[in-house]
């Protein structure tokens, strides 16, 4: 299902980047070690976000996604009401954070996958600020009851 996702990224214009949410620990540490996934800031209290992108998602794509994507395929025309509620629950506020979070990549030239410490530190707070910003501007609070930033 990876490589599918993966598929439709590209497909999309994204590259091949994915983003997963690991709903235990046991999921995390296999995004991980078996698909090399890099962790994301995290947004709130929302379960651990994880990216598969560049090297990872090339290699996961052509090692699975000509035999997934035909059983994918078969499972969806099968089985049409398949209900994934539970997992893909939606989150406007967390979808929000993680748009600007990858604009932010965009707009600083930032692959998240390979960036150093130091770059995703300066995302992580570039994004924080705007997302804070924003949140204020729209429930028409003060921009000044936001911390400026880099301010800790």
């Amino acid at each position: 299902m990876i490589a599918y996702g993966i598929k439709l990224s590209i497909d999309n214009g994204f590259a091949g980047d994915v983003v997963l949410a690991a709903k235990t620990t046991e999921m995390a540490r296999h995004y991980e070690t078996e698909f090399g996934a890099v962790r994301l800031p995290t947004f709130d209290s929302s379960d651990p976000s994880y990216l598969i992108a560049d090297e990872a998602a090339k290699r996961i794509f052509s090692l699975f996604c000509p035999d997934l994507v035909g059983a994918w395929m078969k499972f969806r025309k099968e089985n049409p009401a398949f209900d994934a509620e539970w997992y893909c629950r939606k989150d406007p506020e967390g979808d929000r954070f993680y748009e600007i979070f990858f604009q932010m990549c965009r707009k600083y030239g930032v692959r998240w996958a390979s960036a150093d410490e130091k770059e995703r530190q300066f995302i992580e707070e570039v994004t924080w600020v705007t997302y804070e910003r924003e949140r204020a501007v729209r429930r028409g609070l003060p921009l000044s009851n936001v911390r400026p930033a880099f301010a800790g």
